[in-house]
């Protein structure tokens, strides 16, 4: 019998009968919310500050916004720090 045989074993027939529908309507719900999302688009169900962040900049640009600019900052500021701080004799 397989998985079925299995959950009758552990849990019984009515609690793998119960089990067996929560799974099928976590199923249709799941099938629902991606056709809705197929429809609409994902950018539909977020907030309306990202959706215009989205609109105006791509992944891209905001991945280097946060991680490279910031960076090379931080590097030139290591650079450039010992010699505005350096004590002149």
């Amino acid at each position: 019998m397989g998985i079925i045989g299995f959950f009758i074993s552990i849990f019984g027939f009515a609690a793998t009968v119960f089990l067996g529908f929560i799974s099928v309507g976590i199923l249709l719900v799941n099938f629902a919310f991606i056709r809705k999302i197929k429809k609409t688009g994902l950018l539909h169900f977020a907030p309306e500050r990202i959706q215009n962040l989205m609109k105006k900049w791509s992944v891209f640009d905001i991945f280097c916004e946060l991680v490279y600019f910031r960076t090379t900052t931080k590097m030139i500021k290591a650079i450039i720090k010992p010699f505005r701080e350096a004590n002149s004799p």
